[in-house]
């Protein structure tokens, strides 16, 4: 009987192991690799598949993974690799990550390979689009316009300015000045892991004729690293948006805005959660439909509600839609707290407290469970959930 089920075992575990296998070499499969050297590329039909056999310029990248019917395309590039004028990318279907390390080789240490823009301009996104491991210079200032595709400026990307110390760069997941008849009904994805960015914004910047547009979509946006001066939740200069869902998990943000600048607004809801990271000013702006922001371990300097005129008061008033704040008590001062609590209409503690016999930590995570009494304790001075493990 014991033999039997060792036997049953053994297969069992092997069948576990061929599974993963598979499963690896089929992730692995659905990534399709292309190199481009502006010096030694030739743009022809049959190039790109090795680095000793590079295409010559990126649209030729971008357009390798039409023929190869690709999962994802990730573009290789080798060598310093200059744009002249306001790029577009060619339209794809296939998510695209730019980098210049394959994973083999980093051509970055390798051949100094990077992306170096002129001055002030733009780049336009046509697909779902991501930038790792490289380094993008530019001069004065340079405007990356998702265009309402997903845009991911991933782990490893280096912003450098040439001709200032200060960030000029900005990512905005909309459109940039659009035309009157622009689709209103797009949702924009954006994701920043690395880099250094004077603003992120969810929406839309500027106007083609100075008309403000009315969008409808939702700005997903995601937060994990970098260092960015302005984030905006919704749109800038002209336009208005309706809904945002942000999540912050790591980086510093200097000035943080739920909706856009100034009156800029969100006429539907906003939901924001705050993990990680560090963020000097959070202004709940300009919110007409529901709020919900939750504080969950993100330091926080300051935090405040307004509107930014009687309009957008007004407009608030109406809708008469609540704002919540829902804090993790173990991660700020009661004095921080109630700080954070002035202009929302219900807030509430999400805190627990884990416990577990015999442990001496936090308490903040199930991995750092506290004493019985500690936690208890804890949870009594600031009203938390005691958790038993």
């Amino acid at each position: 009987m014991k033999n039997i089920f060792r036997m049953a075992f053994l297969v069992m575990l092997a069948s576990l192991f061929c599974g993963a296998t598979v499963v690896a070499n089929a992730l692995e499969e659905d990534y399709t690799y292309v190199y481009v050297n502006s010096e030694t590329g030739i743009d022809a039909s049959g190039n790109g598949d090795s680095p000793d056999n590079p295409l010559k310029t990126w649209t030729w990248g971008i357009k390798y993974g039409q023929k190869e019917k690709v999962g994802t395309l990730v573009v290789v590039f080798t060598n310093e690799y200059h744009f002249n004028s306001s790029p577009s990318e060619v339209a794809h279907d296939y998510p695209i990550i730019f980098t210049t390390n394959d994973g083999k080789t980093d051509y970055a240490k390798e051949n100094g390979a990077k992306l170096v823009f002129g001055s002030a301009l733009r780049y336009y996104l046509n697909g779902d689009t991501a930038f790792e491991n490289i380094t993008i210079e530019y001069s004065k200032s340079l405007n990356i316009i998702a265009q309402y595709n997903p845009i991911r400026m991933g782990k490893g990307v280096k912003t450098v300015n040439l001709t200032s110390e200060e960030s000029q760069l900005l990512v905005l997941g909309g459109y940039q000045a659009p035309k009157a008849d622009a689709d209103v009904t797009k949702d924009s994805h954006v994701t920043i892991e690395d880099g250094d960015y004077y603003i992120v914004a969810g929406g839309t910047r500027d106007s083609f004729d100075k008309t403000p547009l009315y969008f409808t979509g939702t700005h997903y946006m995601t937060i994990n690293g970098g260092r960015i001066a302005n984030v905006f939740g919704g749109s800038v200069r002209y336009q208005y948006s309706t809904s945002a869902v942000i999540t912050v998990n790591g980086g510093y943000i200097e000035d943080f805005n739920v909706a856009g600048d100034l009156s800029r607004r969100l006429n539907g809801d906003a939901s924001v959660t705050f993990n990680g990271g560090e963020i000097k000013n959070v202004n709940v702006n300009n919110i007409i439909g529901t709020g919900k922001i939750t504080v969950n371990g993100t330091k926080i300097g300051a935090m405040s509600v307004w509107y930014a005129n009687d309009e957008v008061s007004t407009l608030n008033e109406r809708t008469n839609k609540p704002l919540y704040l829902y804090y993790n008590a173990n991660y700020y001062t009661g004095e921080e707290i109630e700080t954070f609590k002035v202009g929302f209409d219900y807030t509430e503690n999400i805190a627990s407290v884990y416990a577990k016999m015999g442990a001496n930590g936090s308490g903040n995570t199930e991995d750092d469970p506290a004493s019985f009494a500690d936690a208890f304790e804890s949870a009594a001075k600031l009203g938390s959930t005691v958790v038993l493990l």
